[in-house]
């Protein structure tokens, strides 16, 4: 049997698209990129980090929205006209008595008020102005009513305050989600790392199967020879046919595999389809040694899971401190003074102002509710016990994934030495194979297991120091 045209075909075009691939990595540096330049490039251009670019935007607004919401508030208030005609009661000298009233009225105040976090209280500052007509009755002779200045206090005494509790909570989201878009960062960078070595590993498939094919059509050739003068079996011939069209498949569907993983790479990145992209692998790597309390330290300062258990903890106690207040005794503060006159025309409502004041205190005083109050309050505290139990387990595997991950990354380091030290040796095994084989020394069996190992440990070796890289990025979001 002989080397198919197809065959001999597909070795040449193999050695033109190798020929390529070595033209475009020595001449199109400007589409050359190392791991880091691409986890770069992802961090600017990738879909993912773009989402996580508007998520963490959108956090911030939220919290900037939020904080407004305590700074000194001025709006005015008002409205122009009203009117209102209807049966009123009316008390006078003669006793009470009902009258039909219509009514023309506007008003308008200008107000600044505060919030205050610490204890809930809302102070405010405001001026009005008003004019009430009233048909019909003319003894109702000063429609105008201002009041220059009024100062006003409402502040809740024994209530639960919300202000204080949400200003902590916000303090603490805000703070986890620049940890979020921190880690997504990293978390780029781990599927950049994957998806670069995957395809380094399929482009060196493409090669060395191209280098195989080309081995094999040797060795095929050679076997002829001996065969056409009886030094081998057919069977020896066959097997030696066989390699080259398995070389061929394996060719094929290492090519295939190149196109999908350069695409998938491109897309996860933010790179044009159509792009040239020629990989550098880094086989430098660092040999670094990790301590685990410092890595422990690190994580618990950085990790975004620590700040969701703070969350929750948090949202746990202000749960009980509400279950506690909403069955207490309640009671409310207000309170306002002024200065205010009426008139006929407006600028007389402005002469010869009168004090006023309020202050009046509203409360709320449980006095049976069937154990109600007891229930929410032990329901609340259970709650948060179940909270506190289950961020303390939580913390343990966060400990121990950390001590697991900086373990683990020293382990990768030694397996990728040792993966690159057994594919050298493979290598040269396999050269001796071939060189052997030619002079005759070896049958054709012992070369194809010299070349099956060089290839696994190849692949071995590409494996390990993917996991290397995946490894050193894990740890560095952890």
């Amino acid at each position: 049997m002989k080397l198919t045209s197809i065959g001999k075909m597909r070795l040449k075009l193999s050695k033109i698209t190798l020929l390529l691939l070595f033209i475009s990595s020595n001449f199109l540096t400007a589409r050359e990129m190392t791991l880091e330049g691409i986890i770069e490039f992802a961090r600017l251009n990738s879909p993912t980090v773009k989402m996580a670019k508007f998520e963490y935007y959108s956090s911030v607004c939220q919290y900037k929205q939020f904080k407004a919401e305590y700074l000194p508030q001025l709006y005015i208030t008002g409205s122009a006209p009203g009117f209102d005609n209807s049966i009123i009661k009316i008390q006078d000298s003669n006793g009470i008595s009902f009258h039909r009233q219509s009514t023309s009225y506007s008003n308008a105040a200008l107000t600044i008020s505060q919030r205050f976090s610490p204890t809930g209280a809302t102070i405010s500052l405001s001026s009005a102005l008003s004019r009430l007509d009233v048909f019909g009755m003319p003894q109702y002779n000063n429609p105008w009513a201002a009041s220059p200045i009024l100062v006003s206090l409402s502040q809740p005494l024994f209530r639960f305050n919300s202000m204080r509790w949400d200003n902590k909570l916000y303090d603490m989201r805000y703070q986890n989600a620049r940890k979020r878009y921190n880690e997504m960062m990293e978390e780029i960078a781990i599927q950049v790392a994957d998806k670069f070595y995957s395809l380094y590993m399929v482009a060196m498939s493409v090669n060395n199967s191209s280098f195989n094919l080309e081995v094999n059509d040797t060795m095929y050739k050679i076997s002829k020879g001996r065969y056409s003068v009886g030094k081998i079996a057919e069977n020896e011939l066959l097997q030696n046919e066989l390699g080259v069209l398995n070389s061929e498949m394996e060719l094929d569907k290492a090519q295939i595999n190149y196109k999908l993983q350069a695409d998938e790479l491109k897309l996860l990145i933010g790179m044009d389809i159509l792009d040239d992209l020629t990989i550098i692998p880094d086989t430098n790597i660092k040999i670094v040694e990790v301590d685990y309390k410092k890595a422990l330290n690190s994580a618990l300062e950085n990790c975004s899971n620590i700040m969701d258990y703070k969350i929750q903890k948090t949202t746990a106690e202000l749960n009980v401190d509400r279950a506690k207040s909403n069955n207490d005794f309640d009671a409310n503060l207000s309170a306002n003074f002024g200065l205010n006159q009426k008139a006929n025309v407006i600028p007389d409502a402005y002469k010869s102002l009168l004090d006023q004041e309020r202050v009046d205190i509203t409360f709320t005083i449980p006095l049976f509710q069937w154990n109600k109050s007891t229930y929410e309050v032990e329901a609340a505290l259970a709650d948060k016990y179940r909270v506190e139990a289950d961020i303390d387990y939580k913390m343990k595997q966060f400990e121990q994934s950390i001590k697991y991950q900086t373990a683990t990354f020293q382990l990768l380091i030694r397996q990728v030495i040792a993966a690159e030290k057994s594919y050298n040796i493979a290598k040269r095994r396999f050269e001796v194979a071939k060189n052997r084989y030619v002079i005759g020394n070896i049958t054709m069996d012992v070369f194809f297991t010299a070349q099956n190992e060089k290839d696994q440990s190849f692949n071995s070796y590409i494996s390990a120091l993917k996991n290397y890289w995946m490894g050193y990025y894990s740890l560095r979001r952890a």
